[in-house]
């Protein structure tokens, strides 16, 4: 999936299409001949039948960027404004470079979009500059008993990735180190015995997280050497055992979009280490002595890994938030300058319909997600600390507080 920061200027001309809920039916697009140095031709088409203006135009350059992302080195960003054209700033997945809005025009009921693109292969998504809200819940012990040196290792290896997490200020960090999602952590990264996802939708809703981190230590087992097993037989008449001088450590690590509860990504990451790796009963994981160990040093690794591959699945996705208070034709959003909206940032507003898409397993508890609707689009007007308002493209459009705002 592709995520998109969308930016636009306000309407040029004059166009009046009724306005309803939308769903691209039909989008063709085809990459020509360049047409000037670096340069491909785009087109997308989107139903314009009882839907605004905004939301359709909205809907075929999407479409067209994420069909133009396809073509290996592109990526689509900044913009333009074109013979009094509307555009749109539209960036992607660090594929397509700058891209112009040529040409728009409408007929039998569609609405055509022509754009000319850059090649920029070195470029990154726009959505990266969004900051994200990440929470990060407790790291579940698959085997207690492997852990038994080492203080609440698993809730020391969450806090230590949210702090990794926090210093890249990429994203606004939620503390949940002391909230479990798994019941069972052999069953991670199920939530429990049919999957169901509603333990993050409400944990998400609480704590307002647009994503949970979730893990488990899969295994921390020691070794012992030759040499270890021989000595002990002789040192133990003695009232001492010499330390195991190998161990292995394999982590789950688990990202769920808080919205339908679904998982993104489940990563196991695997280090092996000789040497300093067996404490004392009860040492702290985030003590010195064990972040100063080999065993520490392992642990580290393992938590750049997974930053980097967090960063990966979450920077190009499209921001997604709350709409908390409705004085149309405004609207209040909970994501401010901390979050990096700016104003003239464009988003498009949906309501999550009532009844969850049951999946198919046993007995039906397995949910699937909710079906969304696309009521309109909003721009933003101005922007604090910790909220935005907005202003509708349609002030007709039925929208009420806890619907949710995505860049596309």
């Amino acid at each position: 999936m592709v995520g998109y920061a969308v930016r636009t200027l306000p309407p040029q001309g004059t166009h009046s299409v009724p306005y309803s809920i939308a769903i691209v039916l039909c989008l063709t697009l085809f990459v020509a001949a360049p047409a000037a140095s670096g340069e491909v031709i785009t087109q997308g088409l989107a139903p314009m039948d009882n839907q605004s203006l905004g939301s359709a135009r909205l809907q075929a350059i999407q479409e067209a960027e994420r069909r133009a992302g396809e073509s290996s080195g592109m990526r689509i960003m900044g913009s333009d404004q074109t013979g009094g054209l509307s555009t749109l700033q539209v960036q992607g997945e660090g594929r397509l470079g700058e891209t112009r809005v040529v040409e728009e025009s409408a007929g039998d009921g569609m609405l055509q979009v022509k754009t000319a693109v850059n090649v920029d292969p070195a470029g990154s998504c726009a959505a990266a500059n969004q900051r994200k809200k990440l929470a990060v819940v407790n790291f579940t012990m698959a085997h207690p008993d492997q852990s038994l040196d080492i203080y609440e290792p698993g809730r020391g290896l969450a806090m230590d990735l949210l702090r990794a997490l926090e210093s890249t200020r990429h994203y606004l960090m939620r503390n949940a180190v002391t909230v479990d999602v798994f019941p069972d952590p052999n069953l991670a990264p199920a939530l429990d015995a049919y999957g169901d996802p509603r333990t993050i939708v409400a944990l998400g809703r609480k704590i307002d997280a647009q994503f949970i981190v979730a893990g488990s230590i899969l295994d921390l087992t020691t070794a012992d050497s030759v040499y270890t097993r021989g000595a002990n037989g002789v040192t133990s008449l003695f009232g001492f055992q010499l330390e195991p001088f190998k161990r292995d450590i394999r982590v789950g690590l688990y990202l769920f979009d808080s919205l339908t509860g679904n998982e993104l990504m489940a990563e196991t990451y695997d280090e092996s280490v000789v040497g300093d790796v067996y404490f004392a009963n009860g040492t702290p994981f985030n003590s010195r002595e064990f972040q100063q160990s080999a065993l520490g040093e392992a642990v580290k690794k393992i938590i750049a890994r997974q930053t980097a591959d967090i960063a990966a699945k979450v920077d190009c996705l499209p921001l997604m938030e709350r709409i908390v208070k409705v004085e149309k034709p405004y609207v209040y959003i909970n994501a401010g300058a901390s979050s990096n909206m700016q104003v003239g940032d464009t988003l498009a507003v949906y309501h999550q319909l009532g009844k969850p898409l049951p999946g198919v397993y046993y007995q039906n508890e397995r949910l699937l997600g909710y079906a969304e609707e696309l009521k309109t689009t909003m721009t933003i007007t101005q922007v604090q600390p910790s909220f935005s308002i907005g202003r509708l493209e349609m002030e007709s459009a039925a929208v009420h507080p806890m619907d949710f705002v995505r860049s596309w």
